[in-house]
């Protein structure tokens, strides 16, 4: 597995698998490799501002990092096993964690201080904040759950998936959500309602990461079939399918919607030019 990253301006690509390494998006130079060796890196996101780096490793720890010095500058503790998922929230003072432990932990990024932990019981593989900040997406089994941070109350549950769900994120104005799942297919969801608005299927085997473009035009999923494929939500026709030597375990547009990057289980990452995908929708 292999986890990849935008920085906010794009110009930047940070890296986790058996290191953190940032490398330059236009050249591919690496610019800085962290002085850490964990057993593995699960899961890596840059700070709003783009001036941190949070990781989520198999050594049970989520690390804050500075980007220009390489230095760490804390490691919170807390999990008791793997973290599998880790994201920054919209305003950068808090970090949310996920874990096979059962537990998600909500951090204060400058203090280091453990918020609010949710009992999940069941390994968590995927976190991520709504755009306001204001609550939490999480995968519980074949489900998913949003949180809300500040009383700690489940809010809605997502039911749908027949199998272990992998991945989920909230959509740019954070009315939708798209997961995947075990059970090879992608979904969409209407976030107030929480009905089932689309399924996306085409994948043939598990569909382990799922992103959104900026606009929220498009889907994007990553799957153990070797294939990066993308989708228009409005239609739910395939645009674009890409193909890695190994399963596409993590994926992320750049913050102008014109290139895609994958990470994947070869721990090869792949820079993708889709700027053409709304010239491919339009002949659909």
């Amino acid at each position: 597995m292999c986890s990849v990253a935008f920085s906010p301006d794009g110009r930047q690509i940070v890296s986790g698998s058996s290191s953190i390494e940032i490398h330059d998006t236009d050249t591919g130079q690496l610019i800085r490799t962290f002085s850490y060796r964990p057993e593995f890196i699960r899961s890596v996101a840059f700070s709003p501002d783009g001036r941190q780096i949070v990781s989520g490793s198999t050594d049970r720890t989520v690390r804050l990092w500075n980007v220009i010095t390489g230095n760490e500058i804390r490691t919170f503790s807390g999990h008791s096993n793997n973290v599998s998922s880790v994201a920054f929230s919209p305003n950068g003072r808090q970090i949310v964690s996920g874990s096979e432990d059962g537990t998600i932990r909500l951090w204060d990024a400058v203090t280091g201080n453990e918020i609010r932990a949710f009992r999940i019981f069941n390994p968590v593989d995927s976190v991520s904040f709504n755009p306001d900040g204001s609550t939490i997406l999480c995968d519980d089994s074949i489900s998913l759950e949003i949180w809300d941070i500040v009383t700690g109350n489940k809010i809605r549950t997502f039911r749908g998936h027949r199998n272990g769900v992998k991945a989920a994120v909230f959509s740019p104005d954070g009315r939708q959500i798209v997961s995947c799942s075990a059970d090879k297919t992608v979904r969409l969801w209407d976030v107030v309602t929480g009905n089932e608005i689309r399924t996306f299927s085409g994948h043939s085997s598990y569909v382990v990461s799922v992103a959104f473009s900026p606009d929220g035009k498009y889907i994007a999923s990553g799957s153990k079939d070797h294939t990066l494929k993308i989708w228009d939500i409005d239609t739910g026709h395939l645009v674009k399918s890409l193909r890695h030597s190994s399963s596409v375990d993590s994926i992320a547009f750049s913050p102008n919607g014109r290139q895609i990057l994958s990470g994947s289980g070869d721990e090869a990452i792949r820079l993708w030019d889709i700027s053409d995908i709304n010239n491919l929708n339009s002949d659909k």
